[in-house]
């Protein structure tokens, strides 16, 4: 088997030479850096993250460029918002230099209490606002008509956020007081409010004059609704109507199935109560629908949907609750014909089966069901995630949290995997067990669990008594994965099973190498310098080829860091000897004498 050399010669040459170009890079007098305009061209070809950077490097200081910094601030906050960085805006609007030009003073603090209200802290963005209120006194005309009622507003948001409804009726009040409804916003907003203090009748009025808007016109339905001036079942179809509109966006779609679902509960109809609640868990986060307005519109009331449509069945059919055997049987029955009330029988079976097998039958069940629906991965996720029946991963069907760990490793939420697969020991039964095991152990390590992750690794090895030299390369790789998280004690102890477990002469010497580098990397020269060695010489004392060349020359760089010189030198110079091509040659010559230089 061929062996792949781990590390050139001259690579500590490159890096030197890498460094000192980054360093002239960073030295490039201001006429060679880029332009406002230069990085906003590359912030619309979606490149934010590099522009942030660069404007780190390169934004003038306040002190002395004062207009300049503004500008650059006022382009670096805007990318916040667009990203949704909020916590980085929060922060870098703290402290704005003194003598900031009051137009793009007031925008940046708007803009941070924008972003504390984005971060649900409600209070806090309010105190912002207060203070900015406080300070219109001292602004011109324009600005505070350009500003005051915008401020007001938000105040009013963050009241309405937290609950506080009749906090958020009076500061409505003052403001249509003093500003009339000067906006659609305004008006949706004051007809929001009047429904949440049950002023139904005021906000019927209010909204049924301006229905050609869509945004009101979902919220007239709300108010007919709620008012009884119209039956559920017509506020259901007319809510299915303007969801077929052309006119619909994606947050009046979410805020008409809102409606439906509330209709649908009104109507006593359980089908569709299900089937837009279904929607709404795995389209919409509950941020974006209007807070306080619509209620029980999250996974915890899909399950008590499903669990409301089987007591139903179950009640019909006459079947009795603990006998989970016949629950099952009547939804595979039922599923041939209406897989929406299979899925509500299985759901609730995983959710009130008392016997395991019957238990993990019907989440596998509603997995297959759920697989060809709008959004699944996030519908299975607030499902079982997002509530309160599942307090711990293990609770959660097996086949659940097997479907859970691919979702989040599609998502590239690691840390969600990990804490899955901690609570998971057992491959599936159409997955090599040592495959599963080696996956599980990389999730664990890569979220953080360090000390499970390690502990999955040193079973593996016990669980599985002859493994293939390919299949130990695998395991190898996990290994690698523990030095890239600088958890070298680790990996060696690890490396040190493999060279037990294995008599694989050319795979222990690859290891021993690798242990070298996780010394190296602790600095632990000495021990480094002599697991180098080993690997060098396992074949013969005298082997030179070339992964015995790179692993001697790695060996005397560390020795000359553990001060051991004259070690490094003969090691060198026996290198020189037998190494024929020019360019390692003048490497080799160049070590030497930096050696000579730094021991005189």
């Amino acid at each position: 088997m061929m062996t792949t050399i781990p590390i050139k010669y001259f690579e500590g040459y490159h890096r030197r030479w890498l460094f000192g170009l980054c360093l002239c890079l960073l030295s490039l007098p201001a006429s060679a850096q880029d332009t406002l305009q230069d990085l906003r061209n590359l912030e619309a070809n979606g490149a934010e993250q590099l522009v942030l950077q660069l404007m780190d490097r390169q934004q003038p200081e306040a002190q002395g460029h004062l207009q300049q910094w503004t500008d650059w601030e006022r382009e670096r906050l805007r990318i916040y918002q667009q990203t949704g960085n909020w916590s980085a805006l929060v922060e870098r609007t703290s402290r704005l230099p003194a003598g900031v030009d009051m137009d793009f003073l007031l925008w940046a603090k708007t803009a941070r209490a924008q972003a504390l209200f984005e971060l649900q802290q409600y209070r806090e963005s309010r105190d912002e606002l207060r203070a900015l209120i406080w300070s219109s006194p001292t602004l011109s005309g324009e600005q505070n008509r350009e500003w005051l009622p915008k401020w007001r507003r938000q105040v009013i948001e963050t009241y309405l956020e937290q609950g506080l409804l009749t906090d958020t009726y009076t500061a409505e009040q003052r403001y249509q007081l003093d500003y009339g409804l000067l906006t659609e916003t305004d008006r949706f907003m004051r007809a929001r409010i009047l429904l949440l203090n049950n002023r139904i009748a005021e906000a019927v009025e209010l909204l049924s004059k301006h229905t050609k808007d869509p945004q009101v016109g979902m919220l007239y339905l709300v108010a007919q609704l709620r008012s009884g001036e119209r039956k559920p079942k017509k506020v259901l179809q007319a809510a299915f109507r303007q969801l077929r509109g052309k006119w619909v966006d994606e947050n009046l779609k979410y805020r008409l199935w809102a409606v439906i679902v509330e209709a649908a509960r009104r109507s006593g109809d359980r089908h569709a109560t299900i089937n837009a609640l279904e929607h709404l868990v795995a389209l919409v986060k509950p941020q974006q629908l209007p807070a306080g307005l619509f209620k029980d519109m999250d996974a915890a009331g899909l399950w008590q949907a499903y669990t409301t449509e089987a007591e139903q069945l179950g009640n019909q059919h006459q079947l009795l609750i603990g006998d989970d055997k016949s629950w099952l049987d009547y939804a595979k029955k039922i599923d041939v014909k209406d897989h929406l009330k299979a899925r509500a029988l299985y759901a609730f079976l995983i959710l009130k089966g008392q016997q395991r097998d019957v238990v993990e039958q019907a989440a596998a069940l509603f997995l297959k069901k759920t697989q060809a629906m709008p959004a699944a991965g996030t519908l299975l996720k607030r499902m079982f995630l997002e509530n309160h029946y599942y307090k711990r991963p293990a609770q959660i069907p097996l086949s659940i949290r097997y479907k859970l760990v691919d979702i989040a490793l599609q998502d590239s939420d690691i840390p969600l995997a990990s804490r899955l697969m901690t609570s998971m020991t057992k491959a599936p039964a159409d997955v090599s067990p040592f495959i599963w095991q080696l996956r599980r152990a990389r999730i664990l390590l890569m979220g953080g669990n360090i000390r499970a992750g390690y502990q999955a690794m040193v079973k593996i090895l016990q669980e599985n008594k002859k493994l293939t030299r390919k299949a130990l390369d695998h395991y190898l790789q996990v290994v690698f994965d523990l030095q890239t998280l600088q958890q070298h004690e680790e990996a060696v102890d690890l490396f040190n099973n493999v060279i037990a477990y294995s008599d694989d002469q050319a795979l222990r010497r690859e290891v021993y190498f690798w242990m070298a580098d996780s010394r190296k990397a602790e600095k632990k020269y000495i021990s480094a310098a002599h697991w180098y060695l080993k690997s060098a010489i396992l074949p013969g004392v005298k082997t030179m080829d070339p992964w015995a060349q790179a692993a001697r020359y790695q060996a005397a760089a560390v020795l000359a860091k553990a001060g051991l010189v004259e070690d490094a030198k003969k090691i060198y110079q026996d290198l020189l000897r037998v190494t024929e091509d020019k360019n390692r040659v003048a490497v080799l010559k160049r070590e030497l004498q930096h050696l000579r230089i730094t021991t005189h």
